[in-house]
């Protein structure tokens, strides 16, 4: 085997095939590099997905002469003669052609290494990717040794190879279309797609290596059928024989198949090779479903081949429904088609679905999900950041099975700003949201918490009455009063009073930290100090929460008249207050100890001990936008549990969304320049400088 592999690894190097070959391969690489780098994108995915069409095209190449140059050369009689098994001529002739493939696909670890300085690279998802395209690769290559050993015209065997890959990458596409169920699944079955892609995703499944393995293993079998068959001269009862086995072999390899599939689904044996386990529910929810005592249906209105091989998105939230199925035997998950069942949503009269919807439900009790509700979006709301799958379909078992519910009235009246992406994460995690009036309604007696969010104007003394009278409850007390301010607006006398009453000063100016290290981008987005850790409790100080344009707030007393007040957010001993209108910071303006969040509690104590809470943020800006909605810092998390705490809600459902933001790099544009000239250009170049160099040798000799 190894004098066979010798002689085919050389024979790609004193002839044209392997350069033009790599040097094809490194231009298109090159490409797809420089485009990413051009964009600012450092997602070296994204290049392993482009290349996906590139190998399966290209590989043909390598393997148009591996077996039909011995059968045009009339050589194959020598090669049967000598002292190596069928099973060695065939190992040698593939490897020898795997070698060079590698040898192309190597490139992309060079530009791996050459961004890693100014990009973060998660090189567990690299190494995944590497071994995707090289197993894809692999199984390629043995099925395009099959086509060349039936042919001994090189041409053939490369038409024969790019009209087999054309076909093997149509699959998904013909599978879509077709209505026949059972081919439909077994189009899909074999379809390279899918299982390459779920690897550049990072998801790294025993079953899709498998696949590969076994792809790679029927051809290679069938490949020494060929020889052996073409060695005893067609014999027609060998051929018999060989037929069976063949049949046989292919069998066992699909049900081996099958089988591992469905092992890989019922034991999850896959590895979610991302940074912040992107396709795996967080444990709060694994915990959660676990308890559950109640039958629960999750239907998806598309089919189910359509979400395993869609976009990074929508495989993201495939992934993580299959994690509700894997860990709890009371969740029932079913993908409907709604193309091929039209008359399904007539079941769901009073519901407006439409695909890729998801349906929970328990009963009678029904929560529907749309697809956008699923992720969180950059500010402009045309990119998608973030995912919130567990978050939302966690919130929506909670709601069809649970009875408890935390209410939360969000007062308006005053030209408030809705905190639409903090009451999005409160829905997102078990608690009903509600918008009420202050100027016209009452506050809701069965609502547990209220929020007053960037008031433009000052509280008249009616809505302070009101809020007094719902804080005490009748003396049952038991209510929480979040307010979060809007430093531009000062003149807030009435409201000003009240949170006196309780303990909290509001202060002018803007919060600012000195120290260029516990801001984030400029020095009034500075990093919050957790104050009061039972409110943290989930919370580490590495956790960052980034409190912007904050007004600064302060305790007057820490106790008082049966009021008590403590810290939850302050700021470094570099922090310092700016007045508004103020252009230029002095060391003057530094003077530590600059708080951010505080609390007051209100207590009677009788035989039963009753308390309100009034907390108040200096920032309500820290509480919006992708602050909130992303998963770069932990706002999120900390305002989550802040609610959570003062609610007596059931801890640990702590649900934040998953970050899919595509990573950047900072290289300057003269460095992109020369990368994009490298690697498109200058490494090809070289590669057929030495092929034309070569070649001329050859000739001369």
């Amino acid at each position: 085997m190894t004098a066979i592999f010798l002689r085919e690894f050389h024979s790609y190097f004193i002839s044209p095939v392997g350069y033009v070959y790599l040097a094809a391969f490194y231009i298109l690489a090159g490409y797809q590099f420089a485009v990413m780098i051009l964009s600012g994108q450092a997602d070296i995915s994204a290049e392993f997905s482009f290349l996906y069409t590139v190998i399966l095209l290209l590989t043909p190449i390598l393997t148009m002469r591996l077996m039909s140059e011995d059968r045009k050369q009339k050589t194959d009689p020598i090669l049967f003669s000598a002292p190596v098994t069928l099973n060695g001529i065939v190992a040698g002739k593939y490897f020898a052609a795997v070698v060079v493939y590698v040898i192309g696909v190597l490139v992309t670890l060079v530009h791996a290494v050459a961004i890693s300085p100014y990009a973060e690279i998660n090189w567990m998802i690299f190494w995944g990717n590497m071994a995707g395209i090289i197993f894809t690769g692999m199984a390629g290559i043995a099925l395009f040794m099959f086509i060349s050993s039936q042919t001994e015209n090189q041409i053939i065997a490369a038409i024969g190879g790019f009209a087999a890959m054309i076909l093997v990458i149509s699959l998904n596409s013909i599978a879509g279309i077709i209505s026949i169920e059972p081919l439909k699944k077994l189009l899909y079955g074999v379809s390279f797609y899918s299982r390459y892609y779920n690897m550049t995703m990072g998801i790294f499944s025993v079953s899709d290596i498998f696949f590969f393995v076994s792809f790679a293993a029927v051809f290679f079998f069938l490949t020494t059928r060929v020889l052996e068959k073409r060695r005893w001269g067609g014999n027609v009862r060998y051929g018999a024989l060989a037929t069976v086995i063949t049949v046989l072999g292919i069998v066992l390899v699909i049900a081996a198949n099958v089988t591992a599939g469905q092992l890989t689904e019922k034991f999850g044996l896959s590895v979610d090779l991302t940074a912040d386990k992107r396709y795996a529910i967080s444990k709060d929810t694994i915990e959660y479903i676990k308890k559950l005592d109640k039958e629960v249906k999750i239907t998806v209105l598309v089919d189910e081949e359509s979400m395993a091989s869609g976009s990074n998105y929508i495989v993201q939230a495939y992934q993580n429904l299959l994690q509700y199925r894997r860990h709890s035997d009371k969740i029932k998950l079913e993908f409907v088609d709604l193309i091929d069942n039209p008359t399904f949503v007539s079941k769901y009269e009073d519901l407006e679905l439409g695909s890729y919807d998801i349906i929970v439900e328990q009963g009678e009790r029904k929560e529907v999900l749309s697809f956008g509700e699923l992720y969180g979006y950059d500010e402009s709301g045309s990119r998608i950041v973030s995912s919130k799958v567990d978050q939302m379909v966690t919130n929506a078992l909670v709601m069809v099975t649970s009875d408890e519910k935390s209410v939360v009235s969000v007062l308006t009246g005053y030209g408030d700003v809705k905190p639409e992406d903090l009451s999005d994460l409160l829905v997102s995690n078990r608690f009903e949201v509600q918008e009420q009036s202050l100027l016209t309604e009452e506050i809701n007696p069965d609502a547990t918490t209220a929020v007053l969010y960037g008031p433009q104007s000052d509280l008249n003394e009616g809505s302070i009455e009101k809020l007094s009278k719902w804080l005490d409850n009748d003396g049952e007390q038991g209510k929480n009063l979040m307010v979060f301010l809007d430093p531009n607006v000062t003149e807030l006398p009435n409201l000003t009073e009240l949170l006196e009453e309780w303990g909290i000063a509001l202060l002018d100016g803007y919060a600012f930290e000195a120290n260029s290290n516990l801001y984030y981008e400029q020095a009034f987005y500075p990093i919050a100090q957790y104050a009061n850790m039972d409110y943290a409790s989930d919370m580490k100080q590495t956790d960052l929460t980034i409190m912007a344009l904050c007004r600064p707030v302060d305790v007057l007393f820490e106790e008082k008249d049966n009021y008590k007040t403590s810290v939850l957010l302050q700021f470094s001993p570099y922090s310092g207050t700016m007045e508004l209108g103020q252009t230029k910071l002095s060391k003057e303006d530094v003077t530590g100890d600059v708080k951010g969040m505080v609390l007051s509690t209100h207590s009677y104590y009788g035989s039963d001990v009753t308390s309100s809470n009034i907390i108040v943020s200096g920032s309500a800006l820290a509480f919006s936008g992708s602050l909130v909605s992303g998963s770069t810092f932990a706002n999120a998390d900390y305002i989550l549990g802040v609610f959570k705490k003062i609610s007596s809600m059931e801890a640990g459902l702590n649900i934040v969304p998953k970050n899919l933001s595509v990573p950047t790099h900072t290289m300057t544009g003269a460095r992109t320049s020369g990368y994009v000239w490298t690697f498109m250009v200058g490494l090809p170049v070289v590669v057929l400088i030495f092929a034309a160099f070569v070649w001329i040798r050859r000739r001369h000799r």
